[in-house]
């Protein structure tokens, strides 16, 4: 595996150390996230497609903390 993948051993660190509120963390980290998009100055020309990719990595995210596979 290489680095920056996130596997099994990192997603049971996740759930245990968030004490399964893992999904309550990647919703606060994707907030966290768009709220900076929104901010800065050029988010009126790119921020649709910022969004939009901030949101697919999301369900990425969410499917593999729930130990499925994302859909691409």
């Amino acid at each position: 595996m290489s680095a920056g993948v996130a596997g099994p051993k990192t997603l049971a660190a996740l759930r245990q150390e968030t004490d399964g509120h893992y999904l309550a963390l990647l919703f606060a980290l994707a907030s966290r996230q768009s709220l900076a998009y929104r901010s800065f100055s050029n988010f009126q020309r790119f921020g649709s497609g910022w969004i939009k990719r901030l949101e697919a990595r999301l369900d990425a995210a969410i499917a593999l903390a729930q130990g499925r596979v994302p859909a691409v």
